[in-house]
């Protein structure tokens, strides 16, 4: 959790909060508390907080992501294909993110890899420009919004 975010205080600092703490471990979806017919959400456990705040972060590079596709003319029908992927990477995101980052960029790498070979280009000697126009030509070609044997 985000030590800026928020304060820590032992139960041993503060007895009586050893009560609110062990209610706030058996929250299931967090702990409310109400004042006559005010009901106030006072926490949730460590853990489903720090859930939230991935989700929330894998939320924000979905959209970041679908936009980019879109910016570059994934029709909806495109997009719509990509959704049961999108989901997987979602899931991975949420059990482990740092393997899952590490597992896409090493599966894209391998297929970019894979491309070349067939294609007779020498991957390894290429820069990052070259692999980004490659990468770029390649989803056109796909698409068919470009003359494989042209490049444009």
């Amino acid at each position: 959790m985000n030590g800026k975010l928020a304060a820590t205080v032992q139960v041993e600092d503060v007895p009586a909060t050893a009560q609110l703490a062990g209610a706030i471990d058996k929250a299931k979806s967090g702990l409310y508390v109400s004042s006559g017919s005010t009901v106030y959400f006072v926490a949730l456990p460590v853990q489903d907080y720090e859930k939230m705040q991935r989700q929330q972060q894998r939320l924000l590079l979905r959209e970041q992501y679908i936009r980019s596709l879109i910016e570059t003319g994934y029709s909806g029908s495109e997009l719509q294909a990509l959704l049961p992927a999108f989901d997987a990477a979602d899931e991975a995101w949420l059990v482990d993110s740092a393997a899952a980052r590490t597992r896409i960029i090493e599966q894209s790498q391998a297929a970019l890899q894979r491309y070349c070979r067939e294609q007779g280009i020498d991957y390894e000697t290429m820069g990052e420009e070259e692999i980004d126009h490659l990468a770029q030509m390649v989803v056109k070609q796909a698409r068919g919004t470009i003359d494989a044997q042209s490049g444009s």
